[in-house]
């Protein structure tokens, strides 16, 4: 499959010799599955779309296609990446998303920079699956009278399914269950929901009697039966 055209600005964009080192870094650290990502947050109007679409500094991420970059709205570029995000994890990332345009609402004076905050969350990948990232971003007020954002989004996936899947069944472990069972509480606090607890009797004696490689082989069976 194609490299996805790489979102910049126009000056960017004008600027993509040999010697332009912030464009070669912005490249190097997608293929690295890191996004380094600046532009105009807030407020939406004319100053907004030419900082984002002329500002030598503004760049944005891998989600950002080159139909809504070229519009040079923070809207058009949030409304994309929400869109590409796991079901799941689209409640978290929109509260995440307002928080910081609840800030911009309430006022960032000049050279104000807020704290980097962070979150994780699946999206989807080129290759169609589901990856997830990590994204770190701080807002801070401009000379322009705007309000900027900036960060770096990294791919996290191999990292987290060591973190969240059984390494010998592939099934997601315990930690993963509690987080899934965790963001359906958060979204319907009032679901009924049934956990069925599954324990073999006298495993142990398995791995005694045969060996772990059989008691392993055991559980890869088992994890393949569908209730």
């Amino acid at each position: 499959m194609p490299q996805a055209p790489l979102p910049h600005s126009e000056a960017q964009q004008a600027q993509q010799g040999q010697q332009n080192r912030a464009f070669q870094l912005i490249r190097s650290t997608q293929e690295a599955g890191v996004d380094i990502f600046h532009f105009a947050l807030f407020p939406e109007g004319e100053s907004m779309r030419a900082y984002n679409r002329t500002n030598p500094d503004a760049c944005f991420t891998h989600f950002t296609s080159p139909e809504a970059w070229a519009t040079g709205s923070a809207q058009a570029y949030i409304g994309e990446f929400l869109g590409q995000i796991h079901p799941d994890d689209q409640p978290e990332m929109i509260s995440y998303v307002q928080t910081h345009l609840d800030k911009c609402h309430q006022g960032v004076g000049l050279n104000e920079i807020h704290r980097f905050t962070s979150s994780r969350f699946r999206a989807r990948k080129t290759q169609g699956n589901w990856g997830w990232h990590e994204l770190r971003s701080r807002i801070y007020g401009h000379e322009s009278g705007l309000i900027l954002t900036e960060g770096v989004m990294t791919e996290i996936t191999d990292v987290m399914e060591l973190l969240l899947k059984d390494s010998l069944t592939q099934l997601p472990n315990r930690l993963a269950t509690e987080q899934q069972l965790q963001r359906i509480f958060d979204r319907n606090p009032q679901a009924n929901l049934v956990v069925i607890n599954l324990d073999v009797d006298r495993f142990q004696s398995i791995n005694d009697r045969f060996g772990q490689v059989s008691g392993d082989a055991v559980l890869q069976h088992l994890s393949l039966i569908h209730i």
